[in-house]
């Protein structure tokens, strides 16, 4: 099974299926990756697409691979401000672009306090279950086509 987000799941609709474990460039010729088909999807049953409420789904593969991503932590992990988190993803590297990149990007940034992020972006944005993390002072972000990854 694979961990992504909902809206990319609902948004594509499955219609591209595939899921690759373990790649770390988009150029065709990068090898030692697994491709898998994803044979069925579960999107968590409280997703509202317009408020990004539980954007959080499964996805069942055709079959395993021994490539593993990344560890996920415990559920019960608690998020306090100032935690460590890493965002990862092929998603552009600057605000506006539409290019995305051609090489999986991570960046470590610290979970941010409630209240600075509802501060920040609004009380309504900011939802139960949700977190912030980034630099106040910016420079150091997940961006556009991150989502998923």
């Amino acid at each position: 099974m694979v961990l992504t987000a909902a809206h990319c799941v609902f948004e594509a609709g499955l219609r591209t299926p595939t899921v690759h474990i373990g790649r770390s460039f988009t150029a065709a010729a990068e090898t030692g990756y697994d491709v898998r088909k994803a044979v069925a999807a579960a999107l968590h049953p409280q997703y509202v697409q317009a408020t990004s409420a539980n954007d959080i789904a499964l996805l069942l593969l055709d079959s395993s691979s021994t490539k593993t991503a990344l560890q996920l932590p415990s559920f019960d992990l608690s998020l306090a401000p100032g935690t460590p988190v890493v965002a990862v993803g092929f998603g552009t590297t600057s605000e506006g672009s539409a290019v995305l990149s051609a090489t999986l990007q991570h960046v470590t940034v610290s979970t941010i306090s409630d209240s600075e992020c509802k501060a920040t972006y609004g009380s309504n944005q900011i939802l139960g279950g949700m977190f912030c993390a980034g630099t106040m002072a910016g420079g150091k972000d997940s961006c556009q086509g991150d989502s998923g990854g």
